[in-house]
C-alpha cells in the first residue's frame, strides 16, 4: 500500500541540466564571496566541504554541521561572520538563477494528483543546500504551495544521496515504512538506490542522469507525462 511519494527536485520536478545550473550557481556565489576569499581557494574548499557532506556517516551531525566543520577551518574564515553572508546570498541573489529555467506545467499536476490521492509528499532533493535555497527552486518548479510533509534540507538531514541512511531518515521522519514509499527521480545512482531499503522507484527520463553508466533497474520509468498518468491511476 503506497503511503508516500518522494520527489527529487533538480531534473525531476524542476526541468534542468544540472551541470549548467551548477555553473551559473558557482559563478554567482563566487562573485559574492570574492571580497572574503580568493575565488580559487573558495571553490576548492566549497567543493571539499560538499564532498564531506556526501561522505558523512555520523548520524549525530546535520549536513549543515558537517559543512561548517569542513569549510571554515580550511579557509580561515569565521563561521559567525560568513554564515550570514551565505544566508543573504540565498535570500537576495540566488533568485537570479531562476531566469535559466522554465517550469513544466505538468509538474504541478503531478504533485496535485499525488496530494489528491492522500499520499504524503516528500521533497527529496539531495540535502546539500539550506532550506531557503530549496524553497526558491521549488518556486521555480511551481510546487511551493503544496503541503510537503518533509523537505530534505541540509539543516534537517544527517546524510546525503546516495547514502541509504538518507532514505532511512526520511522514513523515520514521516513515519512510513520504506515498502510503502515511491521514490521518483532522474538520477540512476542517487535515486534508484532507494530500492535497496525496499522503496519502489520511478525513473523520470526527461533529464536522466547516469554519470557512471550503471545498469538501470527501476520499478517504473518514463517521461513526466507517463509519471502523471501513473500517479493518476494509483
Amino acid at each position: 500500500m503506497l503511503e508516500a511519494i518522494l520527489f527529487d527536485l533538480d531534473g525531476t520536478l524542476l526541468p534542468m541540466d544540472t551541470d549548467e545550473f551548477l555553473n551559473h550557481y558557482f559563478k554567482l556565489l563566487t562573485e559574492k564571496m570574492q571580497q572574503y576569499l580568493d575565488s580559487k581557494l573558495f571553490m576548492r574548499e566549497l567543493l571539499a566541504a560538499t564532498d564531506a557532506m556526501i561522505k558523512n556517516t555520523d548520524s549525530a551531525k546535520s549536513n549543515e554541521q558537517v559543512f561548517i566543520e569542513a569549510f571554515f577551518p580550511a579557509t580561515g574564515l569565521v563561521a559567525t561572520e560568513i554564515m550570514p553572508v551565505f544566508e543573504e546570498f540565498y535570500t537576495n541573489d540566488y533568485c537570479q538563477l531562476g531566469c535559466y529555467f522554465q517550469p513544466d506545467p505538468l509538474v504541478k499536476e503531478i504533485v496535485h494528483a499525488a496530494q489528491e490521492k492522500g499520499l504524503k509528499l516528500v521533497l527529496a532533493t539531495n540535502p546539500l543546500f539550506p532550506l531557503i535555497a530549496i524553497k526558491e527552486r521549488m518556486r521555480w518548479a511551481g510546487v511551493s504551495e503544496f503541503d510537503f510533509a518533509l523537505i530534505t534540507s541540509y539543516e534537517e538531514m544527517h546524510a546525503c544521496k546516495p547514502n541509504l541512511e538518507y532514505y532511512r531518515e526520511i522514513c523515520a521522519k514521516i513515519k512510513v515504512p520504506a515498502r510503502n514509499c515511491l521514490m521518483v527521480g532522474n538520477d540512476v545512482e542517487e535515486d534508484l538506490i532507494a530500492q535497496k531499503i525496499g522503496m519502489q522507484t520511478f525513473l523520470v527520463e526527461d533529464y536522466l542522469l547516469n554519470r557512471h553508466d550503471l545498469p538501470i533497474n527501476a520499478d517504473y520509468r518514463g517521461s513526466l507525462k507517463e509519471l502523471y498518468q501513473f500517479v493518476v491511476q494509483l
